[in-house]
């Protein structure tokens, strides 16, 4: 029976000593990849069991071109964790300090302490933040630690890297791909959704292995971080070792056994063979494996939750060519998308007003916030707050005013895409009672996994400006609070005359 059903067992004893005696070590991209994000004894031990599998080893061709291509990306994104985490420290410093602003008057609250507490937190984490970044700088950068890790990489493969398909073999592939992802055959069908030929790279990379598998007739060790069910055999959310259909399709072309690891439990195997190997270097390589882990099973949450809103629409019959015509949100439509409103003339004179209001409203802003700053010490001058009132007018109806420009964009890109919709044969009344702005902005982009089209600048805008205005809207309260004060004063100063 177990021969019968190889795939849903896991290798014996052994099958594991012949695997690790005799047998292939092949690393996917990612596991490549997080060298880069080891530290220095667990990327030590890592090498130490690459090299004691060096006869083993061997890289496809596909995973060679990817690493090669995303390994500046991964660098690069070690560098840049200090200046984003620090921006998000000022970002939440200024944050705070707009609400003890807001609050500074508080009856039961102590702002100033609470200020100076939280001011020396902040400046503590920053301290060890740029600590941090100093001594990347020093040991990775400075040290050439990156390129040292390349050329580790680069002499460990040598003369140990699959050949290239020829551009007629990848064409074979990417059709068969096209057929096994429509019927979810693994691997690979979970990229569906990216550009082609990308979205075939995991089918091109199990082809290499399958080809070099049935040359070598050898088992293998393949190590992949990748958390994809296309790759795993999964229940519930757990894994149970590779897909069984890729462990027979191994063994059909080689005549052997394939073992899926991640980098922790291979890590932890080479560990059972070679005693140097340190448990803190398995412990951090498990805690990498884990954070992508949970990574991607929030990713699939969200995704699952699309799916379903995306099945919905699908049933209501009107969407389907609209997700045709998106090809599931993939970059090359709505960079085309983008491309043909942009040259849409009634898009465009909506903009063009759409950015004259902005501006007009932001003098107005300008206007009312100077008005107060200049006489914020004259109350008793019937002629500013006068002034101000008509100041206050003013910039309601700039408000009114950007709204409805706004409304205008968002009308101009529905139209478009109705007459779209209309050349491919749906009626416009079909659409209508569907197009709203709430459809296409929340339903549909929402279910798609697309950034709404529908002035997606516009909020990131608002947002800003709203963070700059708070101080304004600060000052114009207070102002506003005086004045009506003085005006009551003055009312009730009137009618005890006219009594």
């Amino acid at each position: 029976m177990r021969s019968a059903f190889r795939g849903y067992y896991r290798p014996t004893d052994a099958e594991l000593k012949d695997i690790w005696d005799d047998g292939l070590l092949v690393l996917d991209t990612n596991a490549l990849l997080n060298l880069f994000r080891y530290s220095a004894n667990a990327r030590e031990d890592f090498f130490l069991a690459l090299n004691a599998k060096k006869e083993g080893l061997w890289i496809p061709y596909q995973v060679g071109y990817e690493f090669h291509r995303r390994r500046i990306e991964i660098v690069n994104a070690q560098s840049k964790a200090f200046g984003e985490i620090r921006s998000a420290l000022q970002k939440a410093r200024g944050q705070v300090d707009q609400a003890f602003n807001l609050y500074k008057r508080h009856p039961s609250l102590d702002i100033s302490p609470l200020r100076d507490e939280f001011g020396e937190a902040i400046s503590a984490l920053d301290n060890k933040l740029s600590e941090a970044s100093d001594t990347h700088l020093d040991e990775m950068i400075g040290n050439a630690t990156y390129d040292a890790i390349l050329t580790q990489i680069s002499d460990l493969y040598e003369g140990h890297v699959g050949a290239q398909f020829t551009p007629a073999e990848l064409t074979a592939i990417y059709e068969e791909g096209a057929k096994r992802y429509e019927a979810k055959v693994p691997p690979g069908y979970e990229d569906i959704k990216k550009g082609e030929p990308d979205r075939y790279g995991d089918l091109v990379l199990w082809k290499e292995l399958l080809r070099y598998g049935a040359d070598t007739k050898a088992p293998a060790i393949f190590v992949t971080d990748d958390q994809k069910e296309d790759w795993w055999y999964t229940v519930d959310s757990q894994r149970h070792g590779a897909r069984p259909e890729l462990v027979d399709e191994y063994f059909v072309a080689s005549g052997k056994r394939i073992h899926f690891m991640t980098s922790d439990l291979f890590l932890r195997f080479a560990k059972t063979k070679l005693d140097e190997i340190r448990t803190e270097s398995v412990d951090e390589a498990e805690r990498l494996s884990r954070d992508s882990a949970h990574s991607y099973a929030r990713v699939a949450t969200e995704r699952t939750a699309r799916e379903m809103e995306f099945q919905a629409a699908l049933r209501r019959g009107a969407w389907r060519e609209l997700v045709d015509d998106r090809r599931l949100g993939t970059a090359r439509f709505k960079e085309e998308r983008s491309r043909l409103l942009a040259v849409d003339p009634a898009y465009g004179a909506a903009r063009e007003n759409y950015a004259r209001m902005q501006l007009l409203r932001e003098r107005a802003d300008e206007d009312l916030t100077t008005l107060i700053r200049s006489n914020a010490s004259d109350l008793e001058n019937p002629e500013v707050a006068r002034r101000v009132r008509d100041a206050h007018q003013a910039l309601r109806v700039s408000d009114a005013e950007l709204e409805s420009a706004r409304a205008a964009v968002n009308n101009a890109i529905h139209d478009f895409d109705l007459g779209r919709f209309e050349r491919n044969g749906i009626a416009h009344a079909q659409l209508s009672r569907l197009r709203r702005p709430e459809s296409i902005g929340d339903i549909v982009d929402e279910a798609l996994g697309m950034p709404p089209l529908d002035l997606g600048d516009y909020d990131r805008d608002h947002e800003a400006e709203a963070e700059r205005n708070l101080e304004r809207w600060i000052l114009r309260n207070e102002f506003e609070e005086r004045l009506r004060e003085h005006e009551d004063g003055q009312d009730a100063a009137d009618r005890s005359q006219d009594d």
